[in-house]
């Protein structure tokens, strides 16, 4: 698989998108009319990330040409880039971390950056590499940040103790867009604090690993507060997702250590038990709760995107571009739209715009040529 697939599946960046509607006009003697909306920008990460530059641009996917440039990020050469759409009043800021120095073996090597109104301007480093910055429901801005903590020493004393794993210092930042200036609302010991989604109000998920297990952990970027709501449990969850509706968070976790069968499950964001919604032997499932209820994800096999009904469990496979991968980047608001990362099994990377529906396509855009990544659409978001 190369770097750039690679890239692209650390996990998908925000994207929302509209759909097509047809509105049927009728005027006095005149006949029934159709019109057409066009699909709504978005913004994008483009540019090889093997170069120093990505560029932040606004296009859309029924056009090849893009139709603004928002600014340029610099940063070191194989850079893993991650986006994030702050809406604030009537300000739309692009938030975009990526590698600032070349690659050391150092985990928070990256950068925080903030791309409005045509400049680029740098916020805060010491970023975890290959992180993607989270905005709570309240517009707060959060990041991942940490030191190394020292390299775990093995030696005939600790053989039979099994492999040990280096301790870092934790944090979860939260970032003022404006100046720069950072508190830390999460600190804590571990191997990572995953930011996994935002919950309710300023809420947002950690997934903390730590030498005992995993666990959940609830923060409030208002007030630094916090709650665990699971664990410990082996470090094998991942793909965090949040019903606002229902307040329940949906995920992926290994059925077992050492199995090759995984489970999408959902709990609720208060705490209590695990409802175990789908079991595959697949290890990207990659689940995303949308607002209906339904979880979209990658069924085992690849036969394309898959529907987990609310009520009924049942799967339903929609496959509007055939066989591969298919995942969920982002949902739009109106919860009538979703868009979707495809990878097929030749590792071309398509993304589209869908029905949440029926599967009916709207619109693909095919970055072979013109590696990107999708942050989110302009002019609005859904955390």
């Amino acid at each position: 698989m190369n770097q750039r697939v690679v890239y692209a599946l650390l996990g998908a960046s925000a994207l929302a998108a509209a759909g097509l509607t047809a509105i049927a006009q009728t005027e006095p003697g005149s006949v029934a009319r159709t019109t057409v909306e066009p699909l709504p920008a978005v913004v994008t990460l483009e540019g090889d990330p093997e170069s120093s530059e990505t560029f932040v641009r606004l296009r859309r996917f029924d056009s090849a040409q893009p139709l603004r440039e928002l600014g340029t990020i610099r940063h070191a050469q194989h850079a893993a880039r991650r986006g994030a759409l702050l809406q604030r009043g009537s300000r739309s800021i692009v938030l975009v971390t990526a590698n600032i120095r070349p690659p050391s073996g150092h985990t928070y090597e990256s950068q925080l950056f903030a791309v409005e109104n045509g400049a680029t301007r740098p916020l805060t480093d010491g970023v975890s590499v290959a992180s993607a910055p989270l905005v709570t429901a309240r517009g707060t801005v959060l990041v991942q940040r940490g030191t190394d903590g020292p390299e775990p020493v093995h030696n005939e004393s600790n053989r039979g103790e099994g492999m040990r794993e280096r301790v870092d210092a934790l944090e979860i930042t939260a970032v003022d867009v404006d100046n720069g200036q950072t508190r830390s609302v999460f600190r804590a010991q571990g191997q990572s604090a995953w930011l996994g989604c935002a919950l309710r109000d300023d809420e947002a998920l950690v997934y903390h690993v730590t030498t005992e297990g995993a666990f959940l952990r609830v923060i409030d970027a208002s007030n630094g507060a916090q709650r665990t709501i699971l664990g410990p449990i082996p470090a094998l969850a991942r793909d965090f997702s949040y019903d606002r509706e229902r307040d329940e968070i949906t995920f992926v976790r290994a059925a077992s250590v050492g199995s090759d069968e995984y489970e999408i499950v959902t709990m609720s964001a208060r705490g209590g038990s695990l409802r175990v919604r789908h079991h595959a032997p697949s290890h990207h499932l990659m689940p995303r709760v949308l607002s209906d209820g339904a979880i979209a994800f990658s069924p085992a096999g690849d036969p394309g995107l898959g529907l987990i009904d609310r009520a009924s469990n049942s799967v339903r496979v929609l496959s509007p571009l055939g066989s591969g991968s298919d995942w969920v980047a982002a949902e739009h608001s109106n919860g009538r739209w979703i868009a979707v990362r495809h990878l097929d099994q030749q590792s071309n990377l398509d993304t589209f715009v869908v029905s949440a529906r029926d599967g009916s396509r709207r619109a693909t855009f095919r970055d072979d040529a013109n590696p990107v990544e999708i942050v989110g659409f302009w002019g609005g978001v859904t955390p």
